[in-house]
């Protein structure tokens, strides 16, 4: 497989929301390289069985270290997490395209509403306090 047909798939547990509306883990997934071609069907059921198997409270998808302009293979990324508070991780053109094809191409309300971040500190804050009932 050519080096730029390769995203690295990371998971973890960022800490455990013991109190508030939405007790359980709050986890960070992460994508690291380049959008190709047909990759969506793998980063979508990266996604599916991580959240399946650690049925977190919350998720930070981090795409601060993916690349992405165009392609609506990864148009489902988002379905398995449209049922719990998550939010985005992305910057420059790869949010602006992501932006584009969650909002528009998809009109699911659900997506349309996502909140993006550039950094990862911003997103972990702002699902902190949902996850805790401060924010609604």
């Amino acid at each position: 497989m050519a080096a730029d047909r390769v995203i690295k798939k990371e998971s973890r547990v960022l800490e455990n929301i013991d109190a508030g509306p939405f007790p359980g883990p709050l986890i960070e997934i992460c994508f690291k390289g380049k959008h190709y071609d047909y990759c969506g069907n793998e980063l979508i059921e990266y996604v599916r069985s991580t959240v399946q198997q650690l049925r977190p409270a919350g998720v930070l998808l981090n795409l601060s270290e993916f690349k992405y302009s165009f392609g609506n293979d990864i148009g489902a990324l988002l379905f398995p997490l449209v049922d719990r508070p998550f939010c985005i991780v992305a910057s420059g053109g790869t949010a602006s395209a992501l932006k584009s094809l969650f909002g528009l191409i998809l009109n699911f309300p659900e997506i349309e509403e996502a909140k993006f971040y550039d950094i990862a500190t911003d997103g972990l804050e702002y699902l902190r306090k949902i996850l805790k009932g401060i924010d609604r």
